[in-house]
């Protein structure tokens, strides 16, 4: 029967306090399943010992190349699994699996007293492996999708920029200089927003018209912040400063006047337009 799993068909022996160590411990699911890949091809043959390849461990459990390497190399880090030799371009790295729990690094390991009571078999499979599948490996599954969410959201962030860029040049009379226009200077222009950009060209190109002598800014002059002396006012708000020219309509002349808000130095401060 080719699905009968019986010992007689061969087994691994590990000692029960060492398999209670591993379950007990806090390692996530990528790293269970290499320890236990190692056990099952160092202990499962008799031997202390043996080679494993990132290849290897790949297809022995199912897990990506770049998720092994990664927890394979946390392992080794937190000596969890011991290098006995070093791979070169024709060996794999010879591992074995540190039994000394208190050299490993990093991990906290849960030893429960077992007893042969139901009592304390329910709390055995029930608690532990409850805070192995809702806690550490929810956790790791959530770490690599913040990551991969971090990735997609950065690089759509940085398309969104460009292609904002492209649609503001579009606009602009010289496209001389493209490549020189900055990132700091592209973000910029990206939260200034489309509408105002639009009317800090259109003003310069005003200006263009009415001095027809003058030659439109290479590109490059023009976005690298040259743009800012054409930007539309954002409302009618403004703080004024000492020495500063304020500049007036005849109806705000007559309603600041109504509100006593003219004085002596204020009106010395004024230039009247006719409305």
């Amino acid at each position: 029967m080719a699905n009968d799993v019986q010992l007689e068909n061969g087994f691994t022996k590990i000692a029960n306090q060492m398999l209670q160590i591993i379950y007990g411990t806090n390692f996530n699911a990528t790293q269970l399943k290499i320890i236990l890949c190692v056990i099952r091809y160092t202990w499962g043959f008799n031997r202390k010992k043996h080679s494993f390849s990132i290849s290897f461990l790949n297809k022995a459990t199912g897990v990506s190349k770049r998720y092994i390497s990664d927890e394979l190399k946390k392992l080794i880090d937190a000596k969890v699994l011991i290098i006995i030799r070093e791979h070169t371009t024709t060996t794999s790295r010879v591992l074995k699996l540190n039994k000394d729990y208190t050299q490993w690094i990093g991990y906290r390991t849960v030893i429960q007293q077992m007893n042969n009571t139901s009592t304390g078999e329910e709390l055995s499979h029930t608690t532990d492996e409850q805070y192995f599948t809702t806690t550490d490996e929810q956790y790791f599954i959530q770490e690599i999708n913040n990551k991969e969410k971090l990735k997609e959201s950065s690089s759509s962030s940085k398309i969104s920029i460009d292609d904002f860029f492209e649609e503001v040049w579009k606009l602009y009379p010289n496209k001389k200089g493209k490549a020189a226009v900055s990132k700091k200077s592209k973000e910029a222009i990206y939260k200034i927003g489309l509408e105002r950009m639009k009317k800090a060209i259109c003003n310069y190109k005003s200006e263009l018209t009415k001095e027809s002598w003058k030659q439109p800014l290479y590109g490059s002059t023009f976005f690298n912040g040259r743009f800012e002396d054409y930007l539309p006012v954002e409302g009618n708000k403004k703080v004024q400063q000492q020495g500063e020219i304020v500049i007036l309509t005849d109806e705000e002349i007559s309603q600041k006047t109504k509100l006593q808000q003219v004085d002596a130095d204020e009106t010395n401060k004024i230039i009247y337009i006719e409305g």
